[in-house]
């Protein structure tokens, strides 16, 4: 697994951590939407890291080389829109 998405998705979570104990007063409309707007790009950050993780996850994994080698193994041709090689 990819060292710098497990660090990514630890820095995102540490700092949704402290919007959640923090003690905030929203005492107005600007606050809350500029609390909204933090908390989204937050959330959004660590979907973004977390599926990151996984797909460097998946790509780096023995199961997708086998089914890589599986398919280029039960598809010996070339596709049409690529020119034929001679072996």
């Amino acid at each position: 697994m990819s060292k710098k998405y497990e660090i990514e998705v630890a820095q995102i979570q540490t700092k949704i951590e402290e919007i959640q104990k923090s003690i905030r007063i929203v005492t107005n409309p600007a606050e809350l939407e500029a609390l909204e707007k933090e908390i989204q790009m937050l959330v959004n950050e660590l979907g973004s890291a977390l599926l990151g993780q996984k797909l460097q996850e998946s790509v780096d994994s023995e199961t997708v080389s086998e089914a890589e080698k599986a398919l280029i193994a039960d598809h010996p041709q070339r596709f049409k829109r690529e020119k034929k090689i001679k072996k």
